[in-house]
């Protein structure tokens, strides 16, 4: 028994039915039933074990999209197959009464087919790529440290990371100038979870650095920590000059993800980045802590410069309907300046 449908004219009310033609670029000259809404037929057939046979009528119209398969179907009845009858072909004006399941089919498809086109597919470029898949992801942590322990924070922090640095990669070590006061924020780079795993344990078992770690603990208001992934599209720049200030902009984005939102937010980024006023240092999203955040790292000559650039940019008409596109999207954002430590690689 065959599992492919037929196609047939119809031959009892082609005259009394409305015109119907597909202008779909899949489409049978000769007969008004669009090809992809056959193999949307096709599939659902196969999907119920039932053989149809469509009916179609000749005719001139324009019919597009759901609606052309909610037309095409209001004019269809369906029947099973079995090995006694063979196939049959009934005409919603014939006298013989569809298969009742093959009616509810008929709703699903028209379910399915609305959902389809009213929810097109958009690519999520700020999701899995080939970067993420290799496990590689970084940790930002953001210490608040007590005011009055600010100086000593840094000095002893100065003076002992490198026990630290000594189990993983440091990407970058700062502190706030703006944006925030009193705060410490430092990113580090794993393999994969389990590579963090066996650095936290033998960081843990490191009687040195324990031994250096517990006076600065106190003057420690709180720990944060994101686990986040760089996007698929960037990767870790380096600054042109040691030197220099650091921007850290991170937006918090409407729920959806990156198939919602990711195409505008990276359009928005290379408007920017297309100006050569700043470096792009690294985009970074989250994966553990606030969902549907995403860093972005800037590199600047100083504080003034960024300044300028920044004007410059926002009368770029580029810039403008980026960010015009991109802000539909957004819930807030927060920038900080950032001043690397003595000791921190981006300089």
């Amino acid at each position: 028994m065959s599992l492919r449908p037929t196609l047939a004219p119809c031959s009892a009310c082609a005259d009394s039915l409305p015109p119907l033609r597909s202008h779909c670029a899949w489409r049978k000259p000769r007969h008004g039933v669009c090809l992809f809404a056959l193999r949307l037929f096709s599939f659902f057939a196969f999907r119920s074990r039932r053989n149809v046979v469509i009916v179609s009528c000749r005719g001139r119209g324009r019919v597009k999209g759901a609606g052309l398969v909610a037309r095409v179907t209001r004019h269809l009845q369906f029947c099973s197959l079995c090995a006694c009858c063979g196939p049959q072909v009934l005409c919603p004006r014939g006298q013989a009464s569809g298969c009742a399941a093959m009616l509810g089919l008929r709703a699903l498809l028209l379910r399915r087919a609305r959902g389809a086109w009213a929810c097109p597919q958009v690519h999520a470029s700020l999701a899995t790529g080939p970067r993420q898949n290799d496990g590689t992801f970084y940790e930002i942590r953001t210490y608040d440290v007590k005011p009055s322990k600010m100086k000593e924070f840094v000095e002893l922090v100065n003076k002992h990371i490198h026990l630290r640095a000594a189990h993983s990669e440091m990407v970058g070590f700062w502190t706030v100038e703006f944006g925030g006061m009193n705060k410490a924020i430092h990113i580090w780079k794993f393999d994969n979870f389990a590579h963090r795993a066996e650095v936290r344990k033998a960081v843990a078992n490191d009687k040195e650095w324990q031994g250096k770690l517990s006076p600065v603990l106190p003057f420690l208001n709180k720990q944060n920590n994101e686990i986040v992934y760089l996007v698929p599209w960037c990767e870790i720049g380096k600054p042109s000059k040691e030197g220099g200030v650091y921007e850290m902009v991170t937006f918090q984005m409407k729920p959806g993800g990156p198939a919602l939102w990711g195409q505008s937010f990276r359009a928005a980024i290379n408007a920017h980045l297309n100006t050569g006023y700043t470096k792009l240092i690294g985009v970074f999203h989250t994966e553990y802590g606030l969902l549907n955040r995403v860093h972005v790292l800037w590199w600047n000559e100083n504080p003034d410069s960024r300044a300028a650039g920044r004007h410059y940019a926002h009368e770029d008409a580029r810039v403008v309907a980026a960010v015009r596109e991109s802000v539909r999207f957004l819930e807030s954002q927060q920038n900080m300046l950032l001043i690397p430590m003595p000791f921190s690689p981006l300089k």
